[in-house]
């Protein structure tokens, strides 16, 4: 997910910075494994009511795919996570617009239950409901 209405995602090249394993977000919200793009505008996870895995905001989790950020890129848990594990600092970032979702498609997001406290895609053992949401991918 990217910037809404009035806080759109800056477009254009840059090179990856600081990688902060929490970061205290708008709204008082936290992030997850977030990512410098430029200035203020972070790759980062679904916000999080607090600094734990198990505080999801369902509701937040559940508009990944449409424009609702301030201005940072949203992921789920297991992509922020992989471009974590496997882009170093300094990796190059390229922000477009465009309609067409290149060769992969767009993935369709899994749906969260207003009753889950994590991310449906976060491995964490404690996450019961990471197995039956992977298999319904």
């Amino acid at each position: 997910s990217t910037g809404k209405k009035g806080h759109s995602t800056p477009l254009g090249t840059y090179r990856m910075g600081t990688k902060i394993g929490w970061c205290k977000l708008v709204g008082n919200v936290w992030g997850q494994y977030s990512m410098v793009i430029k200035g203020n505008y972070l790759f980062h996870s679904v916000p999080l009511k607090k600094k734990a895995k198990n505080s999801m905001k369902y509701k937040e989790y559940n508009k990944l795919g449409t424009s609702c950020s301030h201005g940072c890129v949203r992921l789920s848990t297991m992509d922020v996570k992989w471009i974590w594990d496997h882009c170093p600092k300094k990796t190059k970032i390229t922000v477009y617009k465009s309609k067409n979702p290149g060769p992969l498609g767009k993935p369709v997001p899994i749906k969260m239950k207003k009753s889950w406290k994590y991310d449906p895609t976060d491995p964490t053992k404690k996450n019961k409901n990471f197995k039956m949401c992977f298999w319904n991918l």
